[in-house]
């Protein structure tokens, strides 16, 4: 049977990822170290550690056949229509809840999103930032890329765009929440086209133990 690559998210999403693959008895943990490509349990299925931004990219250059990444960097590459999701697993780095896209400004600053139209945004996922603006608000935002959001504010910049789970971080850096702009979870996908049964078999497996592990006891009852 021919090779098949999937790539698994560097970043805050590695380990969380890493420990559902291992406990759907696809890898074994110890085992892979820092390796950023390594063997599973399936003879045919070979893992390779990717950023979890440059996925769709990386992936579209061959380097997988399909992978694992936030919904939300799958919607800011400019490969999302080129993309398919075959389904998404509700996890993330501390908890299953989806992650979110909020937008924050310096507390005591701003106390609406209309009041920041003529502020520039900074976040990592400017395409997406500035799409659900325009969708929620109705106004196009100055946009500035930064990989670190949360620390930007205490340079020159007033407002930014930044991914969260419980909003701990921005609570911390004084920062007020103003909206949610977008929920995210991470998405299995492939290709547009070249989704197979063997990478719905594998996505199936890691759905069914995420279920395991939130209703454990229903299932087992089952």
């Amino acid at each position: 049977m021919k090779q098949t690559y999937i790539g698994f998210p560097s970043g805050s999403l590695k380990m969380p990822t890493l420990e559902l693959v291992a406990n759907a008895g696809v890898i074994d943990l110890k085992s892979v170290g820092r390796a950023n490509e390594f063997a599973t349990k399936i003879p045919w299925l070979t893992a390779r550690i990717l950023d979890r931004k440059d996925m769709p990219v990386m992936i579209q250059k061959g380097f997988a056949d399909f992978g694992i990444t936030g919904w939300d960097y799958l919607e800011e590459s400019w490969l999302r229509e080129k993309m398919e999701a075959i389904d998404y697993l509700p996890y993330s780095r501390a908890s299953q809840e989806p992650t979110r896209l909020v937008l924050a400004a310096k507390t005591g600053q701003f106390e609406s999103v209309e009041q920041i139209q003529w502020e520039v945004i900074v976040t990592e996922l400017p395409r997406l930032t500035q799409k659900r603006i325009q969708e929620l608000f109705g106004f196009s935002p100055v946009m500035e890329v930064s990989q670190w959001a949360t620390e930007a504010w205490t340079l020159q910049w007033r407002v930014i765009a930044e991914i969260t789970e419980s909003g701990t971080s921005l609570n911390a850096n004084k920062l007020t929440e103003l909206a949610t702009l977008f929920e995210s979870k991470p998405t299995v996908f492939a290709p547009n086209g070249k989704v197979t049964s063997l990478m719905r078999d594998i996505t199936y497996l890691l759905t069914q133990t995420l279920e395991q592990i939130r209703y454990p006891k229903f299932l087992y009852r089952m």
